[in-house]
C-alpha cells in the first residue's frame, strides 16, 4: 500500500514538472520542437506552431520533416537585396509561407547514454536579414540608378584579378565620363540631370553582355568591367557605346541635348599589379580622351599612349605633395658670369630646385617640374624656393661682409598668376631683410606673353621694389622682339638651343647677334645659356655677350648654408 502511494506521487510529481515544461517552453518567444529517438514529434510549443503552421495535435507522431520543412536559402528565388547575403535555411510552412530561421539541435539521452530523441529550437530571422541585406545593398549600390557603386565595382575588379593570377585570358576596364553633364544640370535642374542618368543607365545596361558589370563610380562617372574580353573586342564595345549614346536625344521641358561620353580604356590579365593601378590608368585614359577633344575612346597604352605620360605625371603629384609637407626639396645653385672683365656688372647665381626620396636620391627639375605645371603645383613649389632662397640670404648676411652678388630665382607663369602671391613675395622681403637690388626674378618668355598683363603688374610691382627681372628663354617664341618693349626687364637670357649650335649654325649665329644688338640698344644686358665649351664662350666674349652661364663654366651644385 505504501509503495502504491509512494509511484503515484512520484507520478503526480512527473506530471507536474511536465506540465511546467510545457507552459515554460509554449511561453518562450523561440520556436521548440521535441521529438522520440525515431525523430517523430512529440512536442510542439506555441511559437513552432505558428511557424510551421502545424497545431500541436495534429502534429504529434508525425515524422519531424513532414512537420519542419527546411531547404537551403540557395535554392529559393529571392530579391536582389536578399541575393548579396550568405545562404542560410528557410522554412516552409504548410501555407507555402518562407521563413528566413536559425536553427540549432540538441540531443536527448536515456538513462543508459543512448538517444532518446532531440530538441529543435528555431527562430524567425527574417526581418533582421532583411535589414542586414538592405544595408548591404545600401553600402554597395548607387541609390539614383540602382547600379554597383564604386567600392563594389573596384571588389569585383579585384575578384576578377584574384582569379586570373595563373591564366593569360585578357580582359578589359573602361572609365565613361559624360561630357558636359554640368550644362544639363545648370540649364534644366538637377532633377534633370539625375532623369538622365536614370535613361543613360539604362541604355548601357542594354548594349553590354550579361557577364559584363556597369557601374556608377560617382557624379557622371560610370565604369564598365569587361571580364574575358580582348582588347578588340572591348574596342569594339566602347566604340558601341559611343555610337548608341551619339545618336540619342536628352529632352526636357522642350529642350533637346545631344550626349557623348569620353571613355577611357584598359586591356589588363592576370599579370597586372593591383586594381588600384587599373582603375588610376582608366580614369587617366578618360582624362586624356577628354583633352583630346570629348566624345572619343583613349586606349590606355603602358610606356605609349599620351595617358601613359599622364599616368606617369600623376604619380608625380603625390610625390612633390609629399616632398612639400616633409621639406624633401633642396636648392641648388649654377654660376652665371660676367663677360669681358666689365666690371660694373655683380655675378649671379641661378637657384635650382631638386626634390630627394627618402632613399636620398636625387631627383632633377626635368622629371617632376612638368608634373606640377600641369596639375597647378607650382605656385607652392615657387613658394618653397622664394622662402628658403631668403633664409639662405639672410644666413648668409648675418655673418658680415658678402661679396656683391644676385640670386636668380625661376617663377612659373601660374605664381603670377596667383592671386596674392606678388604680396607674399614682398612680404618674404621685408621679413629676412632681403636687399631687393640681390634678387633677380627669371619668367619665361613664353609665360610672360601668354599672361601680359599679371605679367607685368608683377614684374612693375617687385621693379618698383628693387628687384631685377630677366626673361627666360628668350628667343623661343614667334613674336620675341614685337613683346620685348612692352616688358620691362633688366636681362634676357637668349635660349640655350641657339647657343649649343652658335658656331654651326649662321641661322642661329644670326638670332644670338641679333638678340644681343636689340638687347642692348633697349638697355637690357644678355645672358647665354648652355656654354658648354671654351670656343661657345670665345665667340659669345667676341659679340659683346655680357654673361655667360653652362656647365663650361660651373656645374650646378647644393647651394651650402
Amino acid at each position: 500500500m505504501q509503495q502504491t502511494l509512494n509511484f503515484d506521487a512520484a507520478n503526480a510529481s512527473l506530471q507536474r514538472e511536465k506540465e511546467r515544461l510545457e507552459v515554460t517552453l509554449a511561453s518562450i518567444t523561440d520556436a521548440v520542437i521535441i521529438t522520440d529517438k525515431e525523430r517523430r514529434v512529440e512536442f510542439l510549443n506555441t511559437s513552432a506552431e505558428q511557424l510551421c503552421g502545424w497545431r500541436s495535435g495534429d502534429a504529434i507522431r508525425r515524422p519531424l520533416d513532414e512537420v519542419l520543412k527546411m531547404m537551403p536559402a540557395a535554392n529559393v528565388q529571392e530579391d536582389a537585396e536578399l541575393q548579396y547575403l550568405d545562404a542560410g535555411l528557410v522554412l516552409v510552412n504548410t501555407n507555402g509561407t518562407q521563413f528566413h530561421v536559425e536553427l540549432s539541435v540538441a540531443s536527448l539521452t536515456d538513462g543508459d547514454g543512448g538517444s532518446s530523441g532531440s530538441v529543435i529550437v528555431f527562430r524567425d530571422i527574417s526581418q533582421s536579414r532583411r535589414m542586414e541585406a538592405r544595408l548591404f545593398w545600401q553600402s554597395n549600390h548607387d541609390a539614383l540608378t540602382g547600379l554597383e557603386n564604386r567600392n563594389r565595382f573596384e571588389q569585383r575588379l579585384s575578384n576578377l584579378l584574384s582569379s586570373s593570377k595563373n591564366s593569360s585570358d585578357e580582359h578589359a576596364l573602361l572609365y565613361l565620363d559624360l561630357d558636359q553633364f554640368k550644362i544639363i544640370n545648370d540649364t534644366c535642374g538637377h532633377a534633370a540631370g539625375d532623369e538622365l542618368l536614370r535613361q543613360l543607365t539604362t541604355i548601357l545596361k542594354y548594349k553590354i553582355r550579361a557577364s559584363d558589370h556597369l557601374a556608377r563610380l560617382g557624379g557622371d562617372e560610370f565604369g564598365i568591367l569587361l571580364p574575358n574580353c580582348p582588347l578588340d573586342a572591348a574596342i569594339r564595345t566602347a566604340n558601341d557605346l559611343r555610337s548608341t549614346i551619339k545618336d540619342f536625344r536628352f529632352t526636357h521641358a522642350g529642350k533637346l541635348f545631344a550626349i557623348g561620353f569620353s571613355m577611357g580604356l584598359v586591356p589588363f590579365n592576370g599579370a597586372t599589379q593591383s586594381s588600384s593601378s587599373i582603375m588610376v590608368s582608366a580614369d587617366t585614359a578618360c582624362i586624356t580622351a577628354k583633352d583630346e577633344g570629348r566624345n572619343r575612346i583613349h586606349i590606355f597604352e603602358h610606356g605609349k599612349s599620351e595617358a601613359s605620360r599622364r599616368h606617369g605625371e600623376m604619380q608625380w603629384v603625390s610625390k612633390i605633395h609629399s616632398a612639400l609637407d616633409n621639406e624633401h626639396l633642396m636648392l641648388h645653385s649654377q654660376a652665371i658670369i660676367p663677360l669681358n672683365n666689365q666690371s660694373d656688372l655683380p655675378p649671379h647665381r641661378e637657384v635650382l630646385v631638386r626634390l630627394f626620396e627618402e632613399d636620398g636620391k636625387l631627383i632633377p627639375p626635368g622629371a617632376f617640374i612638368p608634373a606640377a605645371e600641369r596639375y597647378n603645383l607650382m605656385p607652392a613649389v615657387d613658394r618653397w624656393v622664394i622662402t628658403a632662397s631668403f633664409k639662405y640670404l639672410a644666413k648668409l648676411l648675418s655673418k658680415g661682409k658678402v661679396d656683391p652678388f644676385v640670386l636668380n630665382i625661376n617663377l612659373s607663369g601660374a605664381s603670377f598668376m596667383e592671386e596674392g602671391f606678388c604680396e607674399f613675395t614682398t612680404k618674404q622681403l621685408a621679413k629676412y631683410l632681403i636687399p631687393p637690388a640681390m634678387i633677380c626674378f627669371e619668367v619665361t618668355e613664353t609665360a610672360a606673353i601668354a599672361n601680359l598683363d599679371e605679367a607685368l603688374h608683377f614684374i612693375n610691382t617687385l621693379r618698383d621694389v628693387g628687384c631685377k627681372f630677366a626673361l627666360d628663354d628668350f628667343g623661343s617664341g614667334l613674336s620675341s622682339f614685337g613683346y620685348l618693349k612692352h616688358l620691362p626687364v633688366d636681362y634676357l637670357k637668349i635660349d640655350g638651343a641657339f647657343i649649343k649650335d652658335i658656331l654651326n649654325d649662321p641661322i642661329h649665329a644670326a638670332m644670338v647677334e641679333a638678340i644681343n644688338q636689340v638687347g642692348h640698344v633697349m638697355g637690357i644686358k644678355t645672358v647665354a645659356e648652355f656654354v658648354e665649351d671654351e670656343a661657345t664662350l670665345l665667340h659669345l666674349q667676341k659679340i659683346g655677350v655680357d654673361y655667360a652661364q653652362g656647365y663650361y663654366i660651373e656645374k650646378p651644385s647644393e647651394l651650402r648654408w
